[in-house]
This record gives structure tokens, C-alpha cells and sequence, in this order.
């Protein structure tokens, strides 16, 4: 089956997930997610090789463009209800 976007969670599809990054500066990274709970880009993946994307968690690695970055929060940046009239926005 081809990867489609969006990965379902508690009643919604969730299609992008913002991580805060433990930065000096403060940094986020905006991770869109496939129907697996998969990066849609190669670029972005945990640091635990077989881990999902969604399960990363506070205090996890996860590597950015090659560079490991340690996760300080995780929250949904963008969903929409199964059912219709529910939706997450950044």
C-alpha cells in the first residue's frame, strides 16, 4: 500500500506533530507524519533505528539532516477528527 498522509490517534488523523528541541536557542521542528506514524521525509527519523516518528518522546533523540537533536516537548501541530468538525491547528 503506498504511504498515505496522516496517522490516526484517539480520534483524529494526525498529520504533523511539532517537537520542541533542548537548543540554547529555542527551536522547534515540525515533523509530517505518514499513515504509519512515519516521517514523510527522509531527513527526519528517531535516533533508535525501527522506532516510529510518533513515538518519540521528551528526552528522546531524534536526528534532523544528520544531527542528532534531543526532544524537550512533544504536541500535535496539525489534525483533523475522524469524525467531522474537530481540528487541531498549531
Amino acid at each position: 500500500m503506498p504511504r498515505q498522509e496522516g496517522f490516526r490517534h484517539h480520534g483524529l488523523i494526525v498529520y504533523a506533530i511539532q517537537y520542541e528541541l533542548d537548543t540554547k536557542l529555542r527551536s522547534w521542528l515540525i515533523v509530517w507524519l505518514d499513515n504509519d506514524g512515519n516521517s514523510l521525509h527522509p531527513w527526519v527519523r528517531p535516533a533508535k533505528a525501527g522506532r516510529r516518528i510518533v513515538a518519540t518522546k521528551p528526552g528522546d533523540v531524534i536526528v534532523h539532516r544528520g544531527e542528532p537533536k534531543t526532544v524537550a516537548g512533544v504536541k500535535v501541530y496539525r489534525a483533523l477528527g475522524v469524525e467531522p468538525g474537530r481540528e487541531v491547528v498549531g
